[in-house]
């Protein structure tokens, strides 16, 4: 019988029951695939793999795909019929969830602080023939079913679609710099892009296995990161984190930081939806607020504090940003990059070679759906594990990236935890190439 590996009753909790189906072929090998049909005669669910040897073998039985949902086992009594038991507590019957709802936590949350073990890594090339630049920059990564896997390039201006294999197999050019891309529902993403005096989120989602262009919400503030929890979008604009409806409509400013640029980049949104966290770059940060913007923790990276004070400064695109700094009667010209941090100190009108305190800094993050949260630290070559209330370091994978391009390492950009496989995919700045360590 198939089971749900999260919550079951999803509209207690806010939750789209479809997402929540899983392969019942694939859970007996203990691998969290999403279903995509339905057999009302087996009462099993299906992937678009395993449903292929199941219509072989009956042929007479008539699967039900997602835009029949209706006809899936739920909310009516067939669904009670068919599951009585919760999947993650066999002991435990489905009155225990409208009584209690304490399983529906738990199976939602998990345990953030678990922390994970590598058993293995492996590279990938997800370079396309048709890229105008060789090296890609991952700026995120989506993973929307087991043989669905998007990322998105930022040197190419465009999300690539991966397959199983992690092989591109479709593309989706947006002609604007992007920056950020979060899961909006089992078939479509929201990217973040900037291009002049536009500043948007551009839906994509797939479709017959191509990616396409949907609508896109235009803004006033520069969209930098971007998140999403049930009906809300959490977008970032370098400097405030705001909170906006799915229609674009902004509901509230959460959290403002104008000490600097950079100090509201990227963000992500814990399961439950009370605990958003935000990548401050440039003072090299991981804030913890409450859903209300209240600061709740400060995890400051051992990479080291931030700037010194600045007093101007200049971005070209999504790339380096310049700031002209000032420390007692010494001034000198800040790089603010995916690398890192250098300064170039001016001596007696020259510029002399960069401090070499540069430091690495936090710029991406994502937490699963249990809760575990992952920081990419760029400027190293290592991906940080914090607790569940992003107040310590649970622990730290460090890597080997692959290679230099013209003098720069390829750093970690940005980190997913793909579920179907118990793998974590690293996407690189310079490089060709994502990493996939296997994870238990």
């Amino acid at each position: 019988m198939a089971t749900f590996s999260e919550s079951t009753v999803g509209k207690d909790i806010g939750i789209d029951l479809v997402d929540l189906c899983y392969c019942s072929d694939c859970q007996k090998h203990k691998i969290d695939q999403q279903a995509e049909c339905y057999c009302k005669k087996c009462l099993k669910f299906y992937c678009a793999k395993c449903v292929i040897k199941h219509s072989k073998k009956f042929v007479k039985h008539v699967p039900y795909v997602k835009e029949d949902k209706k006809m899936w086992p739920f909310p009516e009594k067939e669904f009670h019929d068919f599951l009585q038991k919760c999947g993650l507590h066999e002991d435990k019957d489905l009155e225990m969830f409208r009584k209690e709802r304490q399983c529906a936590e738990v199976s939602v949350q998990g345990d953030p602080d678990q922390v994970f073990s590598v058993e293995g890594k492996t590279e990938y090339d997800v370079s396309l023939r048709r890229d105008s630049l060789k090296n890609t920059c991952i700026e995120a990564i989506c993973v929307l079913s087991y043989d669905q896997i998007l990322v998105a390039d930022s040197n190419n201006k465009n999300v690539k679609l991966l397959n199983h294999q992690y092989h591109p197999v479709g593309h989706c050019h947006l002609n604007m710099d992007l920056f950020d891309m979060c899961k909006i529902s089992a078939s479509e993403v929201a990217v973040t892009v900037d291009k002049g005096e536009t500043h948007a989120v551009q839906f994509v989602s797939v479709n017959g296995g191509r990616l396409v262009k949907g609508s896109k919400l235009q803004f006033q503030h520069k969209c930098i990161g971007i998140a999403h929890n049930q009906q809300d979008l959490y977008l970032t604009s370098g400097t405030a984190l705001y909170k906006y409806s799915m229609q674009g409509d902004m509901l509230e400013k959460l959290y403002e930081d104008t000490s600097a640029l950079k100090t509201v980049s990227k963000c992500a949104v814990s399961p439950s939806g009370d605990k958003i966290y935000v990548i401050n770059f440039y003072h090299g940060k991981v804030l913890t607020l409450y859903r209300d913007g209240t600061v709740l923790q400060t995890f400051t990276c051992s990479c080291g504090s931030g700037l010194p004070a600045p007093i101007d400064s200049h971005q070209d695109g999504p790339g380096d940003l310049f700031v002209a700094c000032k420390s007692g009667s010494s001034a000198g010209i800040a790089s603010v990059c995916e690398s890192g941090i250098a300064f170039f100190w001016m001596t007696d009108g020259y510029f002399i070679e960069p401090d070499l305190h540069t430091r690495p800094r936090p710029c991406g993050i994502h937490v699963t759906t249990l809760g575990h949260v992952l920081v990419c630290v760029s400027g190293s070559e290592t991906i940080l594990q914090l607790d569940g209330e992003g107040k310590k370091k649970l622990a730290t994978l460090t890597f080997s990236g692959s290679g230099r391009h013209k003098g720069r390492h390829n750093y970690p950009r940005s980190v997913f935890y793909n579920r179907h496989t118990a793998s974590i995919i690293v996407g690189q700045s310079f490089s060709t190439k994502i990493i996939v360590f296997k994870v238990k």
